[in-house]
């Protein structure tokens, strides 16, 4: 499997949002990968931690949906420790504790 250029984290209600980026991303020439990308039967869990590994940059877009969500803030981490967080502010909120001073 290909090295994407970008995963893109984000919650359930900023779709509309991660799409944009998506589409912009890859008109831009870049690979992209985000779970709408998930086949069906896939193993949700193990095809997100393989793609978080696989990517050179993954773009966590912070919204007050997101710094709630378990999934974002664990995928967060995940970039963080492999020191490939890029984060993206979607709405005026502040980034959980440990992410706030990542620019």
């Amino acid at each position: 499997m290909a090295l994407d250029d970008v995963f893109i984290s984000y919650a359930r209600e900023d779709r509309a949002s991660a799409q944009a980026l998506a589409a912009a991303l890859k008109a831009d020439g870049m690979a992209v990968w985000w779970d709408r990308d998930l086949g069906a039967g896939a193993d949700f869990s193990a095809e997100i931690e393989h793609r978080l590994a696989a990517a050179r940059v993954v773009v966590v877009l912070w919204s007050r949906p997101a710094v709630v969500s378990d999934f974002v803030r664990d995928e967060a981490t995940r970039a963080l420790e492999a020191d490939k967080l890029l984060p993206l502010r979607i709405e005026d909120v502040k980034p959980p504790i440990g992410f706030g001073m990542r620019h």
